[in-house]
């Protein structure tokens, strides 16, 4: 689970890069399960939402070996405060299992 202080660091990364943070950012948020039907009707929902889907690739491990999981790609072009994005974040982890996923991976940011 992702915490409220490294929600408020990524945000302090953020600023400290200069970045404005009080406009619209590109989040990616991720999640992963060997089941490609489910991630694809989690992306569904999450288009309905104001999601972008991005993609739904084969994951790989620390070996670069391919494994049995697929990740989910989502974006969206948002305003987060660190508050906001930490209950994003606890909303995809209810989310994911809720719909029995393997798990939320987490987000990033492409400024």
């Amino acid at each position: 689970m992702i915490t409220i202080e490294e929600c408020e660091e990524v945000f302090e990364e953020l600023k400290s890069d200069g970045i404005d943070i009080s406009k619209p950012l590109c989040w990616i948020f991720s999640f992963a399960d060997e089941n490609k039907r489910a991630l694809e009707k989690l992306a569904d929902d999450l288009q309905k939402q104001g999601f972008k889907f991005r993609s739904i690739e084969q994951t790989t491990d620390e070996n670069n070996k391919l494994t049995d999981y697929l990740m989910l790609n989502v974006s969206i072009n948002k305003i987060y405060t660190p508050v906001s994005l930490y209950n994003q974040n606890n909303a995809f982890d209810v989310m994911a299992d809720e719909m029995d996923l393997h798990l939320y991976y987490g987000f990033n940011c492409e400024p």
